[in-house]
């Protein structure tokens, strides 16, 4: 997974920053799987309930080279590294209630 707001920043880093010539950004913050979100709205919303994890549900555990998009987001706007999937969506669900 990658956090829409890191994603955007590197599209602009990618089309602005010129270090970065004809360079592949892999993008992908973390591995999930949707037993992880469940979790994770688990213990942002305790009282309310959600339906069970799924033991049966695969994860993939592909490797990715990562380090330039973290390289970028540090040099640019000082990240230490990716928004991770609960800060992920904890913003999600803070820009829809403004709404």
């Amino acid at each position: 997974m990658i956090n829409v707001v890191d994603d955007a920043r590197l599209h602009l880093i990618a089309a602005i920053d010129r270090t970065v010539v004809n360079e592949r950004i892999f993008a992908l913050g973390y591995p999930f799987n949707w037993n992880d979100v469940l979790d994770v709205f688990r213990e942002l919303w305790p009282g309310k309930e959600f339906m069970p994890n799924d033991a049966a549900l695969g994860r993939d555990l592909s490797e990715v080279d990562n380090a330039l998009g973290i390289k970028l987001l540090k040099k640019w706007y000082g990240q230490e590294s990716y928004t991770d999937l609960k800060e992920s969506i904890k913003q999600q669900f803070e820009s829809v209630k403004k709404l």
